[in-house]
């Protein structure tokens, strides 16, 4: 759009503002030379956002420089905590597991401890490898720093002894505030890192002792009303998600931990993984079916159906009858105060059809029926499989770049809304788009779990204004993995080199198409007074003309600019095919010579 003539003239002058979010996506070997060239032809001020840069003093210093070229002056805003905490978890999977129904919900939705299976994973516990240091935004919950208080003090010794000002009693005020945390949690990280620094303190130890699980609590009291069981259930092994998730799943519903997005890198396994809850689900709502509570619950169905049949046959108008008569029919408005006294019935909204709720995490408070049906309707319009529309009824989503854009939008707005309760996603839910949740799973290890995508899948969890902690749990990655994604530095943003050959014919078809307007103008001069290569490299202004000389001779050899820069033969396919450089060069020259041979 900004490199579009049409909009030389009309809209790319009138643009205020443009905002990049996520701008640590300009690190990206793919698209990130586009980020970087936009960066530098921006003609008005830009907001840059993000939560994840590695490097923020040198990425700023640069910005500010590109930013006076176009004369605009930057200020850089650093946000370093967290609205919600979080705090993370190791899940360990039963050996066996009998579902019979999700049952009632408990609790009020803070932290996991005490379910079955779930061992809370202290951020100290992480540094193992105390050559990497700290990174600087391993961040401590409060519960977090009172356990490494006690830690420290329990294995202080002469040399190395805990000041007394750390003590709670006398580091915190009697009315606690978030920034009080935060005073005390810096200090305590102070001496921290000077026991990491030193082989002779006691800094081993209190990693050990904080790796060490503490005795989990006894589970809560309240029983489900169903019968599922993690004793006497059918054996499955451990570290198959296929059979995991789903009494992982079972442990969040309880304690009221739900929405959940469950990220896994691989595409097929989330699809995989979806359909063994949803089979899981349906077998069990199978079995339970053809038990006495199911034909209990069909009886009083039918006899509701039959006493609504039997009222809906009354006449509207009352009959013609003597003084003493018994009224047998009664007026429309008789009826309707009739039935308004009978009171609501737990059958009114009962579809024996529909999956029971015993047997599916979504919210129907949150979705009408007739919303839910117009949905599935404009999914099987689109060819979506019906497994994918069964999940859905069921409160369980799939997303991820394979999948129909129709059915991810859907995904994304029935999570919104609150009746999607479960997603299993790629790490296409971790960037730009607003799904907030209660809980974040990351299920399963991959390649492309970096330190970078675990930060910003993780930021997921801790809905502000819903939850006041946020869960982040680790299925089936080793402790060791997870100490490593928790203690690993976010990487330092790397540029690239941002005046490609497409890039300077495309300028010169704005040039020459825009009749040389001032935003062009601007835009060129704005590139090019770009001093250094790339972000963080030194300044090489003569090696940037240089390389400018370079494409416009290469240009003009392969005939697609003029004498006077003028775009000539086939500059708008080649401009047009700008993502696939150099092979559209490639492409031109092997078609221009077929064409002269034919003429």
């Amino acid at each position: 759009m900004l490199l579009s003539p049409s909009n030389a003239k009309s809209w790319a002058p009138r643009v205020r503002r443009i905002i990049f979010d996520e701008i640590h996506s300009i690190g990206n070997a793919e698209d990130g030379v586009v980020w970087e060239q936009l960066l530098l032809l921006a003609p008005c001020p830009i907001i840059a956002l993000s939560a994840t840069v590695g490097n923020p003093g040198e990425f700023n210093e640069w910005l500010t420089e590109t930013q006076k070229a176009s004369g605009s002056e930057l200020k850089m805003i650093q946000h370093g905590t967290r609205y919600s905490d979080l705090r993370k978890y190791m899940y360990d999977p039963p050996t066996s597991f009998k579902f019979a129904g999700l049952g009632k919900s408990f609790g009020v939705g803070l932290g996991l401890d005490g379910l079955v299976g779930f061992k809370a994973f202290h951020p100290v516990a992480s540094l193992v490898d105390k050559s990497r240091g700290m990174p600087d935004d391993l961040a401590f919950e409060p519960r977090d720093c009172l356990t490494l208080w006690k830690t420290m003090v329990k294995f202080q010794s002469g040399d190395y002894t805990v000041p007394e000002s750390l003590n709670p009693d006398k580091a915190l005020p009697p009315c606690i505030r978030k920034a009080d945390i935060f005073a005390w949690e810096k200090a305590l990280k102070k001496v921290l890192m000077q026991w990491m620094t030193d082989r002779q303190s006691p800094f081993d130890k209190v990693v050990q002792a904080l790796s060490i699980p503490a005795p989990i609590e006894p589970a809560d009291q309240i029983q489900s009303s169903t019968a599922s069981s993690v004793t006497d259930g059918d054996s499955f092994d451990p570290q198959d998600l296929k059979c995991t998730t789903l009494p992982l799943l079972y442990q969040l519903h309880k304690r009221r931990a739900l929405p959940a997005i469950l990220f896994n890198y691989d595409r097929n396994q989330c699809e995989e993984i979806a359909e063994s809850v949803l089979k899981q689900l349906v077998d069990a709502e199978t079995k339970w079916k053809e038990g006495p509570a199911w034909k209990k619950l069909m009886e009083g169905y039918e006899k509701y159906q039959e006493l609504k049949d039997k009222k809906s046959r009354k006449p509207a108008k009352p009959v013609k009858k003597a003084k003493n008569d018994d009224d047998e029919g009664g007026s429309k408005t008789d009826r309707m105060r009739e039935e308004s006294s009978d009171g609501a019935s737990i059958y009114d909204l009962f579809d024996p059809e529909a999956p029971q709720a015993e047997f599916s995490f979504a919210n129907p408070k949150q979705l009408q029926k007739a919303e839910l049906d117009e949905y599935v309707r404009s999914l099987r319009w689109k060819h979506i499989r019906e497994e994918l529309i069964d999940l859905l009824k069921r409160g369980i989503g799939v997303h991820h770049a394979g999948m129909n854009r129709k059915y991810r939008q859907c995904v994304e707005m029935l999570f919104r809304k609150g009746f999607l309760r479960v997603v299993i996603a790629t790490g296409t839910l971790s960037l730009g788009i607003n799904m907030p949740c209660a809980t974040v799973v990351f299920s399963g290890d991959s390649v492309f779990l970096t330190a970078l995508n675990f930060r910003q899948a993780a930021g997921r969890s801790g809905r502000r204004g819903f939850d006041l902690l946020g869960n982040v749990v680790f299925q089936g990655l080793s402790e060791e993995r997870a100490s490593r994604l928790l203690s690993s530095r976010l990487p330092e943003m790397t540029g690239h080199f941002p005046i490609t050959t497409t890039l300077v014919l495309r300028l010169f078809t704005l040039l020459n198409d825009s009749k040389s307007s001032p935003y062009a103008v601007k835009a060129i001069n704005s590139l090019l007074s770009q001093p250094r290569l790339y972000l963080g490299g030194q300044s090489f202004k003569e090696q940037v003309l240089h390389h400018l000389r370079f494409s416009i001779e290469y240009l003009r050899r392969n005939e697609l600019l003029g004498p006077k820069g003028e775009p000539v033969n086939f500059t708008s396919c080649v401009s047009h095919l700008y993502f696939t450089e150099n092979s559209s060069f490639a492409f031109h020259g092997k078609g221009s010579h077929t064409v002269g041979i034919r003429s």
